[in-house]
Parts: C-alpha cells; structure tokens; sequence
C-alpha cells in the first residue's frame, strides 16, 4: 500500500549529522547522529542492519582491555506514513499503533584469543516516555522491566565468530525475541517461542582465482511472529487514545534482518577489488518467504508479516497455533535474485578532488506454492531492474 509511483523527476536531499568524541586512546568513545548502523558480524546481520533506516540516536563504547568491549545505544524511532488510525486497517482489522517509540540496546563483546569472540546483547523497543531506567547504561533492559512492567518490546541477541587462517571468518548469531520453557514437546516448533538465527563464512579463498575477491555465504532464517508485537494501550504520551505501535521497526523497515517473518534467505555475495578505485560486486540470493490469508476467520495459522502479530483468539490461548511446517504451512513464495553493482572513483576531475559513478543491473523469479493455505498462488513474476547514479560527496 502507500502512494502510488509518480512517473517524473524529482529532487531530494540526504542529511547526516553526527558529533564525536574519543578519550583514552579510543578507549572511551561518545557519539551522536543520525546515521545507519549496522551492530553484527555482517551488515545484514539480525540485531541492527545497514538496511534499517537510520534514526537519530546516542552510542557510548567502552574498552577497557584488547579482551572487552561494551556498547550502549539509545534511538528515537517513528514512521510518518502512520499517522492514522485507519492506516492499513482494512487489512489487519485493527489499529496498527502510532508509531512513537525508542530503541536501546546493549552488546558485551568478550575476545578471550585473537581467532575467537563472544557476543551477547540485550534490547529494548519502548514506548517515548522519560523512563530512566531505560536510559542506564550497563542495566539490560530485562533486569529494567522487573521494576516498571510489563509494557514494552525485549530482546537478546548471542554471537560466536572465529577467525580461522587461509579458511576465513565463520560466525553464527541466534536471536531471541520470546522463548518460553513451561511447555513440553518441540520448542523450537512452536510459533509462541519467537525467534532467529543466521550462519555466515567470510573468506577470500577465491582470490587464487580471481585476485583481490571476497566471498560471502549465509544462511538466514526468521520464524513466525519474530520481530512482531502487539500494539501497546500503555503510556502514550502524545494526547491520544491510540495504542503504540511496538514492532521491531522504524519507518516501516526492520531493525534486524530485512525480511519478514517466517523466511529464509541463502545469499552469496562477491566483492573484487582487484582494479584501484573500482569495487565490483555479485550478490546472489535465494528467498523463501511463507504466510497466509489474513482475512482468514482462522487465526491460529502460520504467518509471515510484520503487523500480524500472536492473536489469543476464539480460545484465548496462542498454544492453539500449529508446529512450525517450513514451505509448507503456508502459502510460499520463492525468489531467485542475482545484481551486479559497481563503483568507480574518478579523481582528479578539475572541480572536485573525486566523484562516483555507481551503477547496478538486476534480474529476479518470484514463484508461489498454494500447499495446503486455499490462497490461489499467482501467477511467476519476473524484473529486471537497473540504476547509474553519480555521487558528489561535499
């Protein structure tokens, strides 16, 4: 949904703004701006992704010793398309929230040998309000929550990478939005234990074939329900009856990882950087993505879809979901995707000490399996898409 594409030019502008300061040898680092972040073992990583959009927020890092290193964040997060009550409503038959919250996060790094490191980060989406206890840092959101209730979005986040010579960098990263014990039989089947995990190896093997390369292979998978939250009725401090919106997002984009919930993404990317000032890149993906029906008088189904969050239901209980059937509880779409980028500095123009030329050319198949959903499946989609631009950084 939202405007429809408007076939003519138009101008815009992108700002940064940041302000720095470093203490200690670097070993006490304040910033604040208003920039993408990207916290994980790849940009495309689970927690915070260079794909969310940037937000304006203040980060502290402290490192003590080689060993350590503690990270702090707190962000303001909004969305101007939803200002509405009715906005997407006819879809998902209530209101989404309005969308004023923050974003805090916290991240231990622990590097016990050089070739090895061990991560684990708590966060927090919250509603705008002068909550201190969310401010501290040190404090993981989850001791905060004891103290002022129940009424805001947690998260943990746990990493190990390990650098391994002429094989490269391997790493795995698990992410928990919910995870309850209290129930027997296959917890990580459950559409009540929310939550997503990524494998990942880095290594320039193939540079003995293809000099100055890079390869990239990883393998994502986000469950039902990650990253979805029901709209909150407490503590909305801007003068309206509306509840807020409380999903792992900002501006309509995921914090985390880019997709939506109950997918999986294969993607293998190749970076040269063999010729000087010219960066070429191969990104590859395979995208599985599953949902169903959301006019379905059946709640207790299998969805793939940021806003349709656990609904209790005719029985008022979230147990009545059914396992987890990846590829087949559901209506599934699949997508095979491969673009080609570029960019090329060109120094010494005259006017300017150097500009870019960036430029990409894609192609990709979207195709859908009915299984058992009673969704009739589309027809095969196929896009081409392209792009040449010209960057002037001032």
């Amino acid at each position: 949904e939202g405007k429809p594409i408007q076939d003519k030019l138009t101008a815009g502008m992108i700002y940064h703004a940041e302000l720095s300061g470093s203490w200690f040898d670097g070993a006490v680092q304040f910033n604040f701006n208003n920039q993408r972040r990207a916290w994980g073992h790849d940009d495309r990583n689970l927690v915070l992704s260079s794909t969310a959009r940037r937000f304006p927020g203040m980060e502290l890092k402290i490192q003590p010793a080689s060993w350590i290193r503690y990270s702090y964040l707190t962000g303001s997060l909004f969305s101007y398309a939803n200002q509405g009550s009715d906005y997407r409503q006819q879809a998902y038959g209530y209101d989404l929230g309005q969308v004023q919250k923050m974003f805090t996060y916290h991240l231990l790094e622990f590097v016990p040998r050089k070739w090895l490191q061990f991560s684990a980060g708590g966060g927090n989406i919250w509603s705008k309000r002068l909550e201190l206890a969310y401010l501290m840092p040190f404090i993981l959101p989850h001791f905060s929550q004891i103290d002022v209730g129940d009424h805001d979005n947690l998260s943990l986040n746990f990493d190990v990478a390990a650098l391994m010579p002429e094989v490269g960098k391997v790493w795995g990263s698990f992410f928990v939005d919910e995870f309850s014990f209290t129930e027997s039989g296959k917890l990580l089947k459950m559409p009540r234990n929310r939550y997503a995990w990524q494998l990942g190896w880095k290594t320039n093997l193939l540079s003995g074939i293809i000099p100055g390369t890079t390869s990239t292979l990883k393998y994502t998978r986000l469950t039902p329900f990650v990253y979805t939250h029901y709209p909150e009725a407490d503590f909305n401090t801007f003068g309206s009856n509306r509840p807020l919106d409380m999903t792992y997002t900002h501006d309509e984009f995921n914090l985390g990882f880019y997709l939506p919930p109950n997918s999986g993404e294969v993607n293998w990317k190749l970076v040269n950087v063999a010729v000087p000032d010219l960066v070429l890149s191969l990104d590859n993906r395979l995208i599985i993505h599953g949902t169903n029906d959301l006019g379905s008088e059946n709640v207790y189904q299998i969805y793939g879809d940021i806003y349709r969050h656990q609904l209790a239901g005719p029985a008022n209980d979230i147990l009545q979901y059914p396992l987890l059937n990846f590829t087949k509880d559901g209506i599934y779409d699949w997508t095979m995707q491969s673009e080609f980028m570029f960019d090329w500095k060109i120094r010494n123009s005259g006017l300017v000490n150097y500009y870019r030329v960036v430029g990409s050319l894609g192609y990709s198949k979207t195709w859908w399996r009915s299984n058992e959903s009673m969704v009739a499946a589309p027809e095969n989609k196929r896009l081409f898409t392209g792009s040449l631009g010209i960057v002037l950084e001032m």
